[in-house]
């Protein structure tokens, strides 16, 4: 039922109005039984406030046989009741939090570190696996929203800011949650270097019983090397610490082989359609009938480099062509150029075009029906940009008509619009939405949306 769907939006609201009501009808209130006993006027603004105040702790400050107005016995009856739902949710929240703390003392353990939307997807799936506790250390306390959040998926709680040096508050942490006999540690800060700073603080305090799964989020290869290089060290000092598995993961590398390969991964949609019925007796044969991939990007981010990374090897079908790639975006060939600056070996095997407008200029049309007459047809459309209802628009720009199969991570379901009138009839289109979480089944193996759900069609 809906309302049951939206029913902490309604109590927040139905929270204010009793509070203000409860704050107007006690102020008119004391104010009309103060008013004829007191004489100055900061007395009677303090009586009122304090009077109105004591309404919230069952203890009015106007007796029972004191002539009062209807609003003041409203207020004060409302006022308990306001009081007891926040004790009960406080006491609700202490309980959820003291029960995963318990519980997380027995079987495996995984450990978060870094509290943001990855986190909390990550950690809500961990904990719905019900193969491990899962522990999430934050820098600072959370708000009770997030806290009982958190609380209700089973996820315990603590607050510690593993960035800064190792210290005696730093190794009682360590011994009492345990790190030393955890099953997974798990590194998710946004940036590279807060995720840097926890990793030397642990293998600077870190003993390990067992062998321990530690993953870093990092995107920097630098950071990578410096992070094994620096491990290497520490192990020459603690032999305790070649029990640790170090493994650096980011998101949208894992995003883009999640996308890869998928079962129906739509890479290889165009190029099984056109061996159909081919009998093919040579590879040659079969790379002149499957043709070469080419991947139409709009918008180029994290998700779309590493695509393109990927293409080159999971995309290379023909033995003559090189891969092509062709990038929309309002800056791509700044972005293009950035990309290959950092890539220079992807020129070697695939070839690059930008089309540096907006995707909702008239000339990216006329741009579009240029790339039309090109040898190389477009075979992948990937619509990347982090505005849903842009993805959309150009989703309309590069289909035709078709039949939308809607595909969401968490079993959620959603629908692409029907295409009409559009770019690459017969290509394999894929749109995705711009955040993205993580799902872990016995560590992490693979990565999926916070809001990512995305949309593959073959048009």
């Amino acid at each position: 039922m809906k309302w049951k769907e939206n029913w902490p939006y309604y109590r927040k609201r139905i929270l204010l109005v009793l509070n203000i009501l409860v704050i107007v009808f006690g102020l008119i209130g004391t104010y009309e039984y103060y008013r004829p006993r007191i004489d100055a006027d900061w007395r009677l603004v303090t009586a009122m406030l304090y009077g109105t105040f004591k309404l919230y702790f069952l203890s009015p400050t106007i007796s029972v046989e004191a002539p009062i107005t209807p609003l003041y016995e409203i207020a004060k009856w409302i006022a308990p009741f306001l009081t007891s739902a926040m004790v009960l949710t406080i006491l609700g929240n202490a309980f959820h939090s003291g029960r995963n703390l318990f519980l997380y003392r027995f079987g495996d353990k995984s450990i978060l570190i870094g509290d943001n939307d990855d986190t909390r997807i990550f950690a809500r799936n961990l904990a719905r696996e019900r193969q491990t506790r899962v522990l999430l250390y934050a820098d600072t306390a959370q708000d009770t929203g997030r806290s009982k959040s958190y609380g209700e998926d089973g996820v315990a709680l603590l607050t510690h800011d593993w960035r800064q040096p190792p210290d005696r508050e730093t190794r009682a942490q360590i011994r009492g949650s345990r790190f030393n006999t955890a099953r997974h540690i798990v590194l998710l800060y946004e940036e590279d270097l807060d995720n840097y700073a926890v990793f030397m603080t642990l293998i600077q305090s870190l003993k390990p019983q067992r062998p321990i799964k530690m993953r870093v989020r990092c995107k920097s290869q630098t950071l990578r090397d410096l992070m094994q290089s620096m491990l290497r060290q520490a192990q020459a000092d603690n032999e305790a610490l070649r029990y640790l598995d170090i493994r650096f993961f980011d998101i949208a590398e894992m995003v883009a082989e999640s996308l890869l390969q998928h079962e129906k991964a739509p890479l290889y949609a165009v190029p099984l359609q056109r061996l159909k019925g081919h009998t093919a007796k040579s590879a040659q044969a079969i790379s002149t009938a499957c043709g070469t991939t080419h991947v139409l990007h709009f918008g180029f981010n994290d998700i779309a480099a590493w695509l393109t990374k990927k293409v080159l090897s999971a995309g290379t079908i023909s033995l003559d062509q090189k891969v092509h790639v062709t990038v929309v975006d309002t800056q791509a060939e700044q972005k293009l150029d950035a990309f290959l600056a950092a890539n220079p070996e992807m020129e070697e095997g695939m070839h690059f075009r930008a089309i540096s407008l907006d995707v909702k200029s008239r000339a990216l049309r006329s741009a579009l029906r240029e790339l039309q007459k090109e040898e190389v047809p477009v075979t992948w459309v990937c619509c990347n940009f982090k505005d849903v209802l842009l993805n959309l628009h150009a989703l309309t720009l590069a289909g035709g008509d078709s039949r939308t199969e809607s595909r969401a991570q968490h079993k959620r379901q959603g629908t692409a619009p029907d295409l009409s009138g559009g770019l690459s009839r017969g290509a394999a289109v894929c749109l995705w939405a711009a955040r993205f979480g993580v799902i872990a089944r016995g560590g992490i193996k693979r990565v999926a949306g916070s809001a990512g759900d995305y949309a593959q069609s073959n048009v």
